[in-house]
């Protein structure tokens, strides 16, 4: 008997809006982001379950939070200073200059910034992050 190798093509199934609430809840955002597109959804419907979602990830994963602030401009509860501190506060000095020079915050971070630049010294991307600030606090 032969057998076909074709892949059979199925119906995306239908992802109820709780279930993808319920994925922005536990974090897994792209997961539910991807849902969203899928299924037509946009992110205002599910402006609870982003601001349960940036409780969750304030402490241990505030990089993300940032990115999705600036690439899909949602609220999750938290201003982006607050994010910034969070992120400065767990030592992720790459990633909070990253998204100090993204969202233009050098001047209300300028002590913070010196010190993650400091932190990063013994890598070449010091240099580099000094000459952004430079030019940055040379425009405003």
């Amino acid at each position: 008997m032969l057998r076909e190798f074709k892949p059979k093509r199925n119906e995306p199934s239908r992802i109820k809006p709780y279930e993808i609430a319920a994925l922005f809840e536990k974090g897994e955002f792209r997961k539910a982001l991807a849902h969203c597109r899928r299924m037509g959804y946009s992110l205002d419907e599910f402006s609870e379950s982003l601001v349960k979602m940036g409780k969750k990830m304030i402490g241990p994963r505030p990089g993300e939070l940032l990115a999705l602030v600036h690439k899909h401009k949602i609220d999750v509860g938290y201003d982006v200073s607050a994010l910034l501190r969070s992120q400065f506060r767990i030592r992720d000095y790459h990633g909070f200059l990253k998204n100090v020079h993204r969202f233009n915050a050098y001047g209300e971070f300028e002590s913070e910034v010196e010190t993650a630049i400091s932190n990063l010294t013994r890598s070449e991307e010091a240099e580099a992050w000094r000459t952004k600030f430079a030019r940055l606090s040379s425009n405003q």
